[in-house]
């Protein structure tokens, strides 16, 4: 937030501060986020169809005129899209959530959440190979196994350019999720000796930088590569639009660097005490740099959004075993608390879209995990997002309260803008877990209060009250 910006979002706070003792009322953040739960459980596929299978989440992509012309997206409308990735992502959140309140244990809905989180865990089956992930759904095309969209558009041309190797983002947010299944039913996993190869195997060193990476300044960082494939593999199809059975390949044949995939693998590793491997150490480096050098809205490829990196930092910080350092945690809360916008808001930078409530939920969650919520400068901040939120608010046919997708991921470097994922569910979720925590932290503050928040745009003058 700009200076200004902060100073009259302090003294409408401070103004608005006298009600903050006013009873609690059945219209709680608690309530409303046990409604969005309640919003994402309902939306999980009960049954097998035609795209989606038991346990999973819907995605829908969208993509722009250059993408269309070339006969990739649908013209109008978007695309379905059966991923694990989605699904496991809002198990992880969904999980999250059930450890860090066990004070709702007496509510239905919570009790659902170990539920939808097994049912999904069985959905990831059909896009394993070996123990690792694959995006996309395996099938059979001409009697060799590939993995292609379940139901993308796009020209026949371009079927072979979607069959894609497993990737190390992918492996590790389906991995988190079945790590929080059984930890949930009180069982132990294990990281398979495959998974940590691998992950050591493919890191960046010893070649030449995706140009995406290059641009960025980064190479030979040492760090986790996405693709679990080596690009230098001769039996790799090199022509873009080699028939799909002709065998897998990385999209455009180059291996990539990506933060917030390495993020996730770091998560991963930490959660099972797996910090020792090859790359981590390179990886923590990478990550703190990019801090160190503000690249919060340009060194994910495939997740576009400002607020990514702190959100994905936050769940490493939180996972225990971090190689985050303190003085990187801190410039990643300046940073956002810098970037905090007269409405409440955090807005997506240097991108077309400008994805003000998925920003505003990544922004919130990491203030969450790593701020002080009492430091009265984090305080004002949290308050405002959650009146941001609440204004955005929608309500379905059932009366569950949900928010609206935006973009939470992308395909290529080539396509960061141009084709990309939205889900409700899972937008949603993020959403819920900010209302509940802001209920845990702050039970006094009811809907009412977040309601009477002043709205301060920065073209005004401070609140006086009145």
């Amino acid at each position: 937030m700009k200076a200004w910006s902060q100073v009259c979002f302090l003294v409408s706070l401070l103004v608005a501060g006298q009600v903050i003792a006013a009873p609690v009322s059945s219209r709680s953040l608690k309530e409303i986020g046990l409604s969005q739960i309640s919003y994402v459980l309902q939306a999980q596929h009960q049954e097998d169809g035609a795209i989606y299978q038991t346990g999973e989440w819907s995605t829908k992509i969208y993509s722009t005129l250059i993408p269309i012309v070339v006969g990739v997206g649908a013209p109008i409308g978007s695309d379905e899209e059966a991923t694990p990735f989605t699904t496991a992502s809002i198990v992880n959140q969904l999980a999250q959530i059930y450890l860090d309140h066990p004070e709702l244990k007496e509510d239905q809905r919570y009790h659902q959440i170990p539920v939808a989180i097994s049912k999904a865990a069985q959905s990831f089956e059909r896009y394993r190979e070996g123990e690792l992930y694959n995006f996309y759904p395996a099938k059979v095309v001409n009697g060799v196994r590939v993995h292609q969209p379940a139901d993308m558009t796009l020209i026949k041309p371009w079927l072979g350019f979607t069959n894609i190797p497993q990737d190390a983002d992918t492996t590790s947010v389906v991995l988190t999720a079945k790590h929080y299944d059984k930890l949930i039913q009180g069982k132990v996993s294990q990281l398979s000796n495959q998974v940590i190869q691998s992950y050591s195997k493919f890191r960046d060193v010893n070649r030449k930088p995706h140009y995406y990476n290059r641009s960025e300044g980064r190479k030979q960082t040492g760090a986790f590569l996405t693709w679990q494939f080596d690009e230098d593999d001769p039996q790799m199809p090199r022509n873009y639009f080699a028939k799909p059975e002709k065998g897998v390949r990385i999209p455009f044949n180059k291996n990539d660097v990506d933060c917030v995939v390495n993020l996730n693998v770091l998560r991963l590793l930490s959660l099972h005490s797996s910090q020792n491997i090859m790359g981590v150490k390179e990886s923590c480096q990478m990550i703190q740099d990019m801090v160190e050098n503000n690249e919060h809205s340009t060194c994910g490829i495939y997740y576009p959004n400002s607020f990514n990196l702190s959100y994905a930092i936050s769940y490493v910080v939180k996972s225990g075993e971090s190689c985050i350092d303190s003085r990187t945690q801190k410039q990643v809360l300046d940073y956002i608390l810098s970037e905090q916008n007269g409405d409440g808001s955090w807005m997506n930078q240097k991108d077309v879209w400008k994805d003000k409530i998925q920003s505003t939920v990544f922004a919130l969650n990491a203030l969450l995990e790593m701020g002080d919520p009492k430091d009265h400068r984090t305080y004002a901040a949290l308050v405002a997002g959650t009146a941001f939120l609440i204004r955005q608010m929608k309500t379905d046919q059932s009366g569950h309260k949900y928010f609206k997708g935006e973009v939470f991921f992308t395909a290529t470097a080539l396509a960061r803008t141009m084709v990309v994922w939205k889900s409700n569910a899972y937008t949603t979720v993020l959403a819920a877990s900010v209302l509940l925590k802001m209920h845990q932290l702050f039970p006094e503050l009811d809907l009412d209060f977040y309601q009477k928040v002043p709205y301060v745009p920065e073209s005004l003058t401070p609140y006086s009250g009145g």
